[in-house]
C-alpha cells in the first residue's frame, strides 16, 4: 500500500515535473481513498502543476465520487494525461460529487483523453446515462477506448450509449474499443446498440460478454449489423456467456462472409452445439491491413493490464 511518505515523494516529483514525458503512474490497488484520503487531494493538487504524466491508473482505491471528482478537476488545459483508469472506486450516482463529476465531463475537462475506464463502478442505468449524456454533450474527439465493464448499464444505459455513439458533437464515432461486458443488457439493448453502430466507421473491438439475456434476438441483430456495416473495421467480437443459441450463431456465421475485417468471434461458455462453434471458427481470417488497437489497455473480465 502507498503510505503517506510515498505519496509525498510522488507529489513532489509531479510538482517539479521530474518524470519523463511518457511516464505512466500506476497507483492501483493501494486503497488510498480509505487509508489516506488526504493523499488523494495532495495528488490532485500536484497534477495541476504536472505536464509530463500521460497515463494515470488509480483503479481499486476506494476513492468514491469525491476522490474521482478531485482528480478530474486537476486534469484540464495543459495536462498531458491521455489515459485514466477510475475502475472499481465505489462511484455512487446518489453522491452529489458524482453529479459534479458528470458536469465536469460535460464541460470537456477530460476531452484530451484517448482511454477512459470506469469499469466495476455500480452506476446503474440512471448513473451511466448521466455519464454518457455528459460525454455526448462535449467534444471528446480523441477518445478511442471506452471501458464500461460491469457498471450496471442495462437497457436504459445502453440507450444512452447508443445516442453517444451517434452524437455528432462527441467522440462516439471515434471509439475503437468498447467494453460493455456484464451489464445486464438484453436483446433490446443489443438491438439499439447495433442500430447505432451501422454508421460507425472506427469500432474494432466489441466486448459484449456476460450479457446473458442477449439471446437469439441479440445474435440476429449482430448478424444484421455485420451485413449492413461492411465498412466498419470490427475485428474482434466477444460473445462469451451471452446465450446466442445455435440459430443465432448460424446467423452470425452467415453474416461473417459480408465482413471484410472480422478476425475473431469468441463464443465460449454458451452451451452451443460443437458444430455451431466450428461453423463460426471457420469463417474469420487474419486481415493484416487493419489499424492496430491495443487490446490490453482496459480492465476487463480477464483483468487485463491497464
Amino acid at each position: 500500500q502507498m503510505i503517506p511518505s510515498g505519496i509525498k515523494r510522488l507529489t513532489d516529483m509531479l510538482r517539479r515535473n521530474e518524470l519523463d514525458r511518457t511516464y505512466h503512474v500506476d497507483l492501483s490497488r493501494n486503497g488510498i481513498g480509505q487509508t489516506y484520503p488526504q493523499g488523494v487531494l495532495k495528488l490532485a493538487k500536484a497534477l495541476l502543476y504536472n505536464t509530463s504524466v500521460v497515463s494515470l491508473d488509480v483503479a481499486f482505491n476506494k476513492l468514491g465520487a469525491a476522490g474521482v471528482l478531485a482528480l478530474t478537476q486537476s486534469i484540464g488545459d495543459g495536462s498531458a494525461i491521455e489515459a485514466v483508469n477510475f475502475s472499481t472506486n465505489g462511484l455512487n450516482p446518489s453522491d452529489p460529487a458524482y453529479g459534479q463529476f458528470c458536469s465536469l465531463l460535460a464541460k470537456g475537462n477530460l476531452n484530451l483523453l484517448r482511454k477512459l475506464s470506469l469499469a466495476g463502478n455500480s452506476l446503474g442505468g440512471e448513473g451511466s446515462s448521466a455519464l454518457l449524456d455528459s460525454l455526448a454533450s462535449s467534444d471528446y474527439a480523441n477518445l478511442t477506448h471506452l471501458d464500461l465493464y460491469h457498471v450496471g448499464l442495462g437497457d436504459r444505459g445502453c440507450k444512452a450509449l447508443s445516442e453517444f455513439l451517434t452524437s455528432e458533437r462527441s467522440s462516439g464515432p471515434n471509439v475503437r474499443l468498447l467494453n460493455v461486458g456484464w451489464n445486464g443488457i438484453t436483446s433490446q439493448g443489443v438491438q439499439m446498440l447495433c442500430q447505432s453502430l451501422v454508421g460507425h466507421s472506427e469500432l474494432q473491438i466489441l466486448h459484449l460478454h456476460g450479457n446473458s439475456q442477449m439471446g437469439r434476438k441479440g445474435a440476429i441483430a449482430l448478424s444484421q449489423l455485420l451485413k449492413n456495416a461492411q465498412h466498419m473495421p470490427l475485428r474482434i467480437l466477444d460473445l462469451r456467456w451471452t446465450t446466442p443459441t445455435d440459430d443465432g450463431v448460424a446467423s452470425i456465421a452467415e453474416a461473417i462472409t459480408y465482413s471484410k475485417y472480422l478476425e475473431k468471434v469468441i463464443l465460449q461458455f454458451n452451451d452451443l452445439d460443437s458444430r455451431s462453434e466450428a461453423l463460426v471458427a471457420e469463417k474469420p481470417k487474419k486481415r493484416p491491413h487493419l489499424l492496430a488497437v491495443d487490446e490490453g489497455v482496459l480492465v476487463s473480465a480477464d483483468d487485463e493490464a491497464w
